[in-house]
């Protein structure tokens, strides 16, 4: 069935939707590549004018000499050095341009480049007695200022130019089986760039060829269709029908479980992989956090070993059996290592299974013991853990294998439990200092806790770390969740 008038529902009854002019995004780098490139040679001459004027020199007298001609000559290989660094740093790609503040910042370092390799030049000839160090800063920063502001001025007028209406691209805006995607959020999506000057909403994959018309007629730059992701086999091989016109394809999935478990689309080969999942914290995050790791460990193994060594004193005075308990848990991936504490309770009612959680007042503890408990001594043999690679200092708290919440184990209590174990178990973490220290006697308090771990995996960074060593000491002296 073809897509009659009344199946489009434009912002005009079927009619597109007015929109104002069209920005080129070709027209836009070439104009800022003239200016800037123009700057550039420009203010190799600004110093010497200005030097001139200050002396009150004739100008055709101060240029006798030839340096005015070498600093031209300075200024056009300044040019050529700029066009290839601006090259390597792609700060003229049209698909780019409009990311102010990366390009910003790419620009300012092309420039620093342009500069350092003009001064590696005169350094490697032999020739930085030939030009005055005055004209030649006075240069570098009044090309660097200039060229900066104009670029910032530049991308501030084409983006009120996109608020108040234009456009880089028309697009065209479907749904199948669905509805399709408003004209806010498809401007909200494109950072204002795109806008839907009609939306159409088509009840089956087959009626995807008559919207070619409407493409040819409105002049349409780019085209956003979505549909549920069963569709997606049906709607690619379709789209065959509008692959012959000059636009943008976007396939859009409508499924939240979609949305939600897609990370990336990659090409793979002759086909496409889709990643369904990420390594939370990998790369140089990885390096940073282990670096972190055992730099606080070790400062904190010399600042507390007095304080150890008292408590492996008292331990031993008070009851018989090892100073350290061990105990199997789950870290990194699953994997199961034995974490080390100073013993707490007595040696005959020890758990190492954790058949039962630690209640308060439990007859259990010693009085040793409950003193390290309240103020978390007894967690430091832990910096050992962390020492050895098994732990970190801020990560999920890692659980006995035998812990359950009202009977039930925590893999069946909360669905993604096991999502904690992507990252290495912590001596503190996120939920705990947001109060949730001590037993898990509820599913809720279980569930808070791993909503809060899997809140600090996805938004982990040094400074989130740093926080929560700050807040564990205020948790330590506030608390009354230890025992």
């Amino acid at each position: 069935m073809g897509m009659s008038v009344g199946a489009i529902e434009g912002i005009d009854v079927g009619e597109p939707a007015v929109v104002g002019r069209s920005l080129s995004l070709q027209w836009v780098v070439v104009t800022f590549m003239l200016v800037e490139v123009a700057l550039l040679v420009l203010c190799a001459a600004l110093p010497t004018w200005y030097l001139v004027a200050a002396l009150g020199l004739n100008a055709p007298g101060a240029y006798n000499d030839g340096r005015f001609q070498l600093q031209l000559e300075v200024a056009a290989l300044a040019a050529a050095i700029y066009l290839v660094a601006a090259r390597l740093w792609h700060i003229y790609s049209p698909s780019r341009v409009l990311d102010a503040n990366p390009m910003i910042r790419r620009l300012f370092v092309v420039l620093v480049v342009t500069f350092l390799s003009l001064i590696t030049i005169a350094a490697a000839t032999k020739t930085t007695q030939t030009y005055s160090r005055l004209w030649f800063f006075g240069w570098a920063s009044s090309a660097t200022v200039l060229i900066v502001l104009f670029r910032v001025c530049g991308l501030a007028w084409l983006q009120r130019q996109l608020q108040r209406g234009a456009c880089v691209f028309r697009a065209l805006s479907v749904g199948i089986a669905v509805p399709a995607m408003s004209t806010e959020r498809l401007l909200l999506l494109t950072d204002n760039r795109a806008r839907a000057i009609r939306s159409s909403t088509l009840r089956q994959v087959e009626d995807i060829a008559s919207l070619a018309e409407a493409i040819r007629t409105d002049d349409v730059d780019q085209i956003y269709i979505t549909a549920p992701w069963a569709m997606m086999p049906e709607l690619g091989c379709s789209l065959t029908k509008l692959r012959f016109l000059a636009a943008d394809i976007f396939l859009c999935c409508d499924d939240q479980r979609v949305r939600s478990e897609i990370v990336d689309v990659r090409q793979f080969g002759n086909g496409l992989a889709l990643q369904t999942a990420a390594r939370p914290i990998g790369g140089w995050d990885h390096v940073v956090k282990r670096c972190e790791d055992v730099a606080i460990a070790l400062l904190v193994l010399v600042l507390a070993s007095p304080m150890m060594m008292l408590a492996t004193l008292t331990i031993r005075l008070e009851s018989r059996g090892p100073v350290l308990f061990r105990q199997r848990r789950k870290g990194f991936n699953g994997s199961v290592f034995t974490l080390l504490k100073f013993r707490s309770m007595y040696d005959k009612h020890a758990d190492p299974h954790a058949a039962r959680q630690t209640c308060r007042d439990d007859a259990r503890v010693t009085r040793v013991g409950r003193f390290l408990r309240r103020w978390s001594i007894d967690e430091l043999p832990q910096l050992f853990n962390v020492l050895e690679g098994s732990m970190s200092i801020i990560g999920p708290r890692p659980h006995a294998l035998s812990t359950s919440a009202e009977g039930r184990k925590l893999e069946n209590v909360v669905a993604y439990y096991a999502s904690r174990h992507r990252v290495k178990p912590g001596m503190t973490g996120w939920a705990q200092v947001k109060g949730l220290r001590g037993e898990i006697n509820s599913v809720k308090k279980l569930q808070a806790r791993v909503d809060y771990d899997i809140s600090y995996i996805e938004d982990w960074s040094f400074w989130l770390d740093i926080k929560i060593i700050a807040l564990t000491f205020r948790e330590i002296f506030l608390t009354r969740n230890a025992y």
